[in-house]
């Protein structure tokens, strides 16, 4: 095991920023409003409640899996391309526009 590339530690840097930002945005909101409405009609029917939160659980699969495979594949341990910058530049963009949004 070497050390590892500039893409292997940027991934999972961006991954946890972006929720650290989404949970703390979430945990605000809950403090402020003590509850999160959206769920509401869902308490009420158990079977409801657990579909939501599979399929969050799934979405958080869904999107951890990217990171998950360029930290751990040896053929993403190459130094950085234009489709990483071109990636990263997304990012960038699509997390200054969810905190402006929220």
């Amino acid at each position: 095991p070497g050390a590892n590339s500039l893409r292997q530690m940027i991934a999972p840097f961006m991954t946890t920023v972006w929720c650290l930002r989404l949970g703390s945005f979430l945990l605000n909101r809950i403090l402020r409003d003590g509850k999160d409405s959206r769920f509401d009609e869902f308490r009420k029917h158990w079977l409801r409640f657990l579909g939501v939160w599979t399929i969050q659980s799934i979405w958080c699969f869904l999107v951890a899996s990217p990171m998950l495979v360029v930290v751990t594949s040896a053929s993403c341990s190459t130094g950085p391309g234009l489709l990483d910058a071109a990636g990263w530049g997304i990012w960038t963009f699509g997390f200054i526009f969810e905190v402006t949004a929220d």
